[in-house]
């Protein structure tokens, strides 16, 4: 055998004698009467001592809202870290926002909900599920959201599926503009995320009380 591939095994023998020594001390008393295990030691406990701890978010529970859909999810969790490829992000130049064209450079704390197209579509679903109040910016109506879903009652989880749903919808009609050139209305927009709602509250029983109560589309 060669000298590095003794080095090798040596170093590898090493490794596995210092993690049997640390799984050993997690487990046991180290103390003068060692030998007894600790009442505390678990593979559960190991591994949170082990793992790297991250620190927590407040929106978290925004995310797990119930009945949520996946693809509203997944942009929903982009959003909330700003890490949608909006123009000022991808291309570090100033463009028009394509949704209000009113001259306003698109970024992210105009698109939500500075934008004139963007405010309007979460109002108006805002006010057809009963909550009339002004829309304010992203971190404003991100806290309010999160003072919303803190319990799992029906009308919450309906909240917190149309807003995911809204900027779902936003990016959507956001990346049609850009791309394919392409316009929907905002009356069109929230048509669809109704019926979405509607689809979805087939599978969830407690919220048909407070599905029957909204008549019509948002307008």
């Amino acid at each position: 055998m060669s000298c590095l591939a003794q080095d090798m095994q040596d170093n590898n023998l090493k490794l596995s004698i210092e993690s049997l020594h640390l799984q050993v001390n997690f487990l046991y008393d180290a103390g003068p009467t060692g030998g007894r295990r600790k009442p505390e030691a678990s593979i559960k406990n190991n591994y949170v001592t082990l793992r790297p701890q991250y620190p927590q978010v407040e929106w978290k529970r925004l995310v797990q809202v119930k009945g949520m859909m996946p693809r509203h999810q997944f942009i929903l969790w982009m959003t909330l870290q700003r890490k949608l490829s909006t123009v000022d992000r991808v291309l570090k130049v100033d463009a028009n926002c394509v949704l209000c064209n009113t001259g306003h450079i698109e970024n992210f704390d105009h698109l939500f909900y500075a934008c004139r197209y963007s405010s309007c579509v979460w109002k108006t679903m805002l006010n057809w599920l009963g909550y009339h109040r002004q829309v304010g910016s992203w971190e404003y109506e991100v806290k309010w959201m999160i003072s919303r879903v803190k319990n799992s009652r029906p009308r919450a989880a309906i909240l917190g599926f149309c807003f995911a749903a809204i900027i779902y919808s936003i990016w959507i009609e956001r990346n049609n503009r850009w791309f394919n050139a392409k316009k929907g209305s905002t009356t069109q927009r929230l048509k669809e995320i109704a019926i979405q709602v509607h689809i979805e509250g087939q599978r969830h029983i407690n919220w048909k009380p407070h599905l029957d109560q909204l008549i019509g589309y948002p307008n």
